[in-house]
This record gives C-alpha cells, sequence and structure tokens, in this order.
C-alpha cells in the first residue's frame, strides 16, 4: 500500500472539486443515499462517457465534459501511477469513478479484482478532520490461503446472504485473525494498492458529511 499526500496539483484538486459539485446539481443526485459519477473510457477515440450513478446500484444518467477535466484529470493520475511503475511508463487506465458516502452508508468488504491490476483512491473534499473517521480498512491476511478464500468469496458471492456458506464461514475466521489497517481519507491524498486486495471504506462518523472520493483501476502491464 502506497499513501501520497498532496498528490495532484492544488489547482486541478480545486477545479476536478468544483466540476464535482456542478455535477451533484444534476437530478440524478441524491441525498438519501451513497451518489457517484463513474467514467468510462474508450482507447480507441480518446473520448469519455459520464454517467450518473446513484449506489444502490449503479442506476446511469448522462453527464458532461464540457472542459476536458475528466481527461486531465486521469492523465494526472496515470502520470502518478507511471512513477510506480518499473519500466516508468503510463499504465493503461480501465475506468474510474468518483463516490459520495454518507453518515447513513456502509461499505462492504470487497476486492477490484481477481488478480493482477493496481487500484488508486484519490480523496476530493476541501478538508478531513482526523475525528471524522471514514477510514480506508485494508484487510491484511495471516496466510495466503486465508487471502485466497476471501478473493474468492469477494469475486464470487453475488449477494445472495444464503449463497457460499461454507466459504463465507472460512471468510469470518479469517476475518478474525486479519490485521486491519485503516487510512484515513485526508484532502487531495491517493492510496495506491493492489486490485486483489481486500478493502472496505467506512462512512463517516458525523452527520452532514460526505467523504468523496474518485478510484482508479489500471491493469498491471507495467507493475
Amino acid at each position: 500500500v502506497i499513501i501520497i499526500d498532496n498528490a495532484i496539483p492544488h489547482d486541478l484538486f480545486q477545479r476536478w472539486n468544483r466540476y464535482l459539485e456542478q455535477e451533484r446539481q444534476n437530478p440524478g443526485f441524491h441525498d438519501e443515499g451513497a451518489w457517484g459519477l463513474d467514467f468510462q473510457l474508450d482507447h480507441q477515440t480518446g473520448k469519455t462517457k459520464v454517467e450518473n450513478a446513484i449506489l444502490t446500484h449503479w442506476n446511469e444518467g448522462l453527464g458532461r465534459d464540457p472542459t476536458g477535466i475528466v481527461a486531465e484529470v486521469s492523465k494526472a493520475i496515470g502520470k502518478l501511477a507511471a512513477s510506480l511503475t518499473q519500466n516508468k511508463q503510463e499504465p493503461q487506465l480501465l475506468r474510474f469513478y468518483t463516490n459520495y458516502i454518507t453518515q447513513t452508508d456502509h461499505g462492504c468488504m470487497h476486492v477490484d479484482s481477481e488478480k493482477g491490476g493496481v487500484s488508486a483512491v484519490w480523496y476530493v473534499h476541501y478538508h478531513w478532520d482526523y475525528n471524522n473517521g471514514a477510514e480506508l480498512m485494508i484487510y491484511d491476511f495471516r496466510t495466503a490461503m486465508d487471502n485466497d478464500n476471501a478473493v474468492s468469496v469477494m469475486i464470487d458471492w453475488e449477494g445472495d446472504p444464503n449463497a457460499m456458506t461454507e466459504q463465507r464461514h472460512k471468510l469470518h475466521l479469517a476475518t478474525r485473525t486479519a490485521h486491519v489497517r485503516g487510512i484515513l481519507p485526508l484532502a487531495n491524498r491517493v492510496v495506491m494498492f493492489p486490485s486483489h486486495t481486500v478493502h472496505s471504506a467506512r462512512p463517516p462518523q458525523m452527520p452532514g458529511l460526505a467523504r468523496v472520493s474518485t478510484a482508479f483501476k489500471f491493469s498491471d502491464k507495467s507493475f
């Protein structure tokens, strides 16, 4: 896990925050639940499709990118990721999205990919107090078998509470002995980790706060 503070130039950080605030005014935004923007990249044309997404679950609406800031942000994060690769080449960005998480939301344990790939989370709210909570939780299992069992459950389980009872029991036992690391969502902080890492997001501890993060998924060819 790599943590980079003040990761993006302040001007771009501010402009991205203003862009997101404008998108929050669209009809697709609901304060009652987690909401986000899903940015789909077309690698052949270089164009980006922006979709509003209410996270119960990924309802789609058309978004906008009138100033080209979506492409600018993806390029900046790509350069940051490139600085961490062995050959310093910019990795392929598969997709990225922004989430708004409030006190009444909850984050489940999950993985972004079964194997390979790198994930990056950029915290884009203006300020965050240490007592506000909303940490990114990283689960470090004691054995490779525990980790493999956890990843298997995350990939195969699709929300049926009665499914995969034995595997879920193994996950429960593994989690009891796992080391859990909580990373504060400080403003303009980027956290990067392998996409098969089991992780979750905690909600803010106080009402009226939103944990705002833009997450990026990269291929693993250069890592």
